[in-house]
């Protein structure tokens, strides 16, 4: 690899890293080390962390910030962890979107539970008193130049069946000078020879550019991958992998769709149809990196009773299926006096409800009626309700207690968690 990058390959995929996921990586293996990765979205930081877990030993602990919700759950987690194994590497991932990530005294306990390991931290946000604390490693956009060495990285690693040479005469013909077009070709090429090459390239989808993915594949490894795919190429890599961050997409913006997601949320006397209707219409805003596929009002049919309808099933990449129902934004999520905050009557009914949801996928009959009607399979799913809007009044602590007596497998979203998560995968699609 040149110097634009390096690459760690496992059988048919390889991690490519950037000059500053390098010097990351390099840092983050010497004793005792301290790294605090910084970088505005889709810069790679995640990717990084995802794979020092794989590659680093002993295995790192990765706390990530939306699994766990604050700093405070954080230190609980990693003094759990490295009980038995205290030079065990830690590495917290979105950091800024902790609570109580701005208080200083919370990092100087990170850094004495840590006092014995390695600490990787990542962020979009510069965290307080970082001098002379950690090497700060600054992750910027991945520019075309550093794509298209990702790019060629896997095309020298094609088995093709007809000369480079041949290609490159067919891509100089064609005037192609992207690096994601040329991978469309080159995929071709290696599937069907020259002249499958050439029908890509006379195709729209070729002019339009391909998507590329950097994907996640069973074996934990990270690897580019393209998203739109010619019938005659198949790479059974691509199919079982879990996307993390597109590159190069050529999509229109859904600012338009945003704006209407903001009016729909502020006015109070949307309805829940609305909601419905809008995310049935635009059920990118569900899925994001997390699931292939949206089901609206699934019909769960039941042996006694009348039948159980979810406002929507989600389909995990790889084949599980969870449950997401909506509920007014004007829902108040919190009640009570101040010093006995609990949840309003209607998040426990929506609660109630979803756990309802739950307890019909117990039965094996009742995952077999689904999985026939729907093609989804739903074991013990995770339940997710969208209400409300987030608070800025309530203590964090308080919100902290509350959100620890949510039921297992249940998960509460605001509307504002739902919306700021929509414009961030918006952000990621875009270089």
């Amino acid at each position: 690899m040149g110097p634009e990058g390096d690459s760690s390959k496992t059988g048919d995929t390889f991690f490519f890293e950037s000059p500053a996921a390098v010097t990351a990586r390099e840092e983050f293996v010497k004793p005792r080390s301290r790294v605090f990765v910084i970088g505005g979205p889709a810069t790679g930081k995640t990717m990084l962390a995802r794979h020092l877990v794989t590659a680093t030993a002993p295995e790192p602990v990765l706390l990530v910030a939306g699994a766990v919700r604050s700093v405070e759950d954080v230190l609980s987690a990693v003094e759990a962890a490295l009980l038995s194994l205290p030079d065990r590497p830690v590495i917290v991932d979105g950091y800024d979107g902790l609570i109580g990530w701005e208080d200083a005294r919370l990092l100087d306990r990170l850094l004495g539970v840590t006092a014995r390991s390695r600490l990787l931290i990542t962020a979009s946000r510069p965290l307080p008193a970082l001098s002379g604390l950690f090497t700060l490693v600054s992750f910027g956009p991945w520019h075309r130049d550093l794509v298209a060495a990702a790019i060629w990285e896997r095309a020298g690693r094609l088995r093709l069946t007809e000369s480079p040479a041949a290609l490159a005469e067919l891509l100089r013909r064609f005037e192609v000078d992207s690096p994601l077009a040329a991978l469309g070709a080159m995929d071709s090429l290696a599937a069907g020879g020259l002249a499958a090459a050439e029908s890509w390239l006379r195709t729209e989808a070729a002019r339009a550019e391909p998507e590329l993915t950097l994907v996640r594949n069973s074996d934990g490894r990270i690897a580019v991958t393209r998203v739109v795919r010619m019938p005659e190429t198949h790479f059974p890599d691509a199919l079982t992998a879990v996307p993390l961050v597109t590159l190069g997409r050529r999509g229109r913006a859904w600012a338009k769709e945003i704006s209407e997601l903001e009016v729909l949320i502020n006015d109070p006397s949307v309805r829940e149809h609305d909601l419905q209707a809008f995310f049935e219409a635009n059920p990118q805003f569900l899925s994001g990196v997390d699931y292939d596929r949206v089901v609206p009002h699934p019909v769960l049919t039941r042996d006694e009773g009348g039948p159980l309808i979810p406002d929507f099933m989600l389909e995990v990449t790889g084949g599980a299926a969870d449950v997401l129902d909506l509920k007014l934004p004007t829902a108040r999520l919190v009640t009570g006096s101040r010093d006995r905050r609990r949840f309003g009557r209607v998040v426990q009914d929506a609660l109630a409800q979803v756990r309802e949801y739950g307890a019909y996928f117990d039965l094996p009959a009742n995952r077999q009626r689904v999985a026939e009607r729907y093609g989804l399979q739903a074991y013990r799913p995770q339940l997710t309700v969208v209400i409300g809007r987030s608070s800025t009044s309530d203590d964090p602590l308080h919100l902290r207690r509350l959100w620890s007596e949510i039921p297992p497998r249940s998960r509460i979203m605001t509307y504002d968690e739902l919306l700021e998560r929509v414009k961030r995968l918006e952000r990621m699609r875009w270089f």
